[in-house]
């Protein structure tokens, strides 16, 4: 299930350059991060995405990665806030972050996008 709808390198690059290292470099983490929001994202929609991937729209593809690239890189900045050099940088990324993930999440939750994303 792991990266079915984003690359480890877009959670990371969501995730900014000061992200810890410890966890952008740990496939195990990047992993789990990115199941947890494929997950999140299937749940919301009640519709397994994952499984019916090959038949997801290109436009629905990358509308999905956007969310949970933004799901997973708030988990990695949670994971070590310190290692950002001011904790109101890590704040304003979680701030944009929760934004595209509580406005992705609602579309996906209006029936008309649900329609046209199966």
């Amino acid at each position: 299930m792991s990266f079915t709808f984003c690359t480890s390198g877009a959670i990371v690059a969501k995730a900014g350059e000061y992200a810890d290292t410890s966890v952008t470099t740990s496939g195990g983490l990047l992993a789990q991060f990115s199941d947890e929001a494929e997950a999140t994202i299937n749940c919301t929609a009640r519709y397994d995405f994952t499984a019916n991937w090959v038949s997801v729209s290109a436009n629905t593809k990358v509308f999905l990665g956007r969310i949970a690239a933004a799901l997973a890189a708030m988990d990695i900045i949670n994971y070590n806030i310190s290692s950002f050099p001011l904790s109101r940088q890590a704040e304003t990324m979680l701030d944009v972050l929760n934004e595209q993930v509580a406005k992705g999440l609602a579309m996906i939750k209006d029936k008309n996008l649900q329609d046209f994303m199966t």
